[in-house]
């Protein structure tokens, strides 16, 4: 996998074509599945929300499927945002590395992981303090007195039958467009936009 730090080295390039900046993004959202550091480990998402109106809010990026086009976060199935994703599963998610200045655009369709294998071996995977979110009997966005109120005494621990399990769910994100903007090199900023038919992407230069 391509370094953050190499990345970074070709972004300084200017002759850089669709293909090298589509993987360029590519290891960037790899690197931030896995490095908690990474600039792209934490992107806004966006989706329809049942009003009508955009709904958006930070969502910290797990898995990255490139082979199958496909992102992952996680959130509790009784959000907001999950509701959102049955009702009109349309999702789009940005991110921005000020320091690289780089934006990735991300627009795909959603579905939740509520249940099987995949989602047994998330929650295996995560922190135990990340999954006391997931433990509280209240749903997200519920009124509450004061902060305590939403973390009540639960029992620790990874198991099935352990408080939270059920609560917890894959957002998993079937990707239909990316699109890069790079803005680091002066006076020759790069945007591209790849859009998938099925298996195949075809890049295209934009404007910035």
């Amino acid at each position: 996998m391509l370094m953050v730090s190499n990345v970074n080295l070709l972004k300084k390039e200017q002759n850089v074509s669709l293909l090298q900046l589509q993987r360029r993004a590519w290891d960037y959202l790899r690197a931030g599945a896995s490095n908690g550091r990474a600039p792209f480990t934490v992107m806004q998402a966006a989706t329809i929300g049942r009003r009508g109106a955009p709904s958006v809010r930070a969502v910290v990026l797990r898995h990255v499927f490139e082979a199958e086009h496909l992102i992952d976060f996680y959130t509790d199935v009784r959000s907001e945002k999950t509701a959102e994703v049955r009702a009109d599963p349309r999702i789009a998610l940005v991110g921005y590395d000020p320091e690289g200045m780089v934006q990735l655009r991300l627009e795909g369709v959603a579905s939740l992981v509520t249940q099987g294998a995949d989602k047994k071996r998330a929650w295996d995977a995560s922190r135990l303090h990340s999954l006391v979110l997931y433990r509280t009997p209240l749903s997200p966005g519920t009124s509450i007195d004061c902060p305590d109120d939403a973390y009540p005494a639960q029992a620790d621990g990874h198991g099935t039958d352990v408080a939270g399990y059920q609560n917890f769910c894959i957002v998993r994100v079937s990707l239909k467009t990316l699109e890069m903007l790079d803005l680091s090199v002066p006076a020759a900023h790069k945007r591209a936009r790849y859009s998938r038919t099925g298996d195949e992407w075809t890049g295209q230069w934009i404007a910035p």
